[in-house]
């Protein structure tokens, strides 16, 4: 299993699925999509889970993001996070999820304003389930399609669907870093939670294609 005491870098997912970084012209933070075997520049060095209240710490390979505000996570449910702004205020980051943009001005911590945040082994996990040269993917023995996010006008989230199955996010992120370290050539079953906490026997056969770094 992962060392998930031990600092490493940790990246965040939004409630629908995208991943934050930053836009070094605009000095802010975008969203964009999950690319397969691709890490956001963005990311802070952390233990995982998050301990909060904790200042936030944002780093990029080669140097420190700009132009973003002093802030803290704050605890927002199990292994999410809100992004609260320090001072009076105390707003947090919220994204919109019909475009790529994020703000600073929420007034409250709902659902555009929690945060998933993922180690390596998470991401590859996704990285696994998008692209199929990685591994064959059954559920309850019957292959399945790859993953899906749900449709934002449904504006319902931190789940995905593989498959027909919708897979709760969440509360599986440690089963997920277990997929995402299976060695090439190996086969693991893994008991995933729907939303609804029914269960779902995953097998995932890794082909022998490596997951760059």
């Amino acid at each position: 299993m992962p060392d998930f005491d031990a600092l490493q870098r940790v990246w965040l997912m939004d409630w629908f699925g995208h991943v934050l970084n930053y836009d070094a012209d605009r000095k802010d933070l975008r969203r964009q999509f999950l690319t397969p075997c691709e890490y956001p520049d963005l990311f802070m060095i952390s233990s995982w889970p998050v301990q909060t209240p904790s200042r936030v710490m944002l780093r990029r390979t080669s140097s420190i993001p700009q132009g973003l505000p002093e802030a803290q996570f704050v605890e927002a449910g199990k292994h999410i996070v809100g992004l609260q702004t320090q001072g009076a205020a105390g707003t947090f980051l919220s994204i919109n999820p019909s475009n790529e943009d994020t703000h600073w001005y929420a007034g409250y911590l709902l659902d555009w304003e929690r945060f998933i945040p993922l180690t390596k082994p998470m991401m590859d996990a996704f990285s696994i389930f998008i692209d199929g040269s990685f591994a064959e993917l059954k559920i309850n023995g019957k292959p399945v399609s790859g993953l899906t996010w749900p449709d934002v006008a449904h504006n319902i989230g931190n789940y995905f669907w593989l498959g027909e199955h919708k897979v709760a996010l969440s509360r599986n992120l440690e089963k997920l870093a277990e997929i995402g370290e299976i060695p090439p050539g190996k086969s693991v079953d893994v008991l995933l939670l729907s939303p609804e906490s029914d269960q779902i026997k995953l097998t995932v056969t890794r082909s022998d294609v490596p997951l760059e770094d």
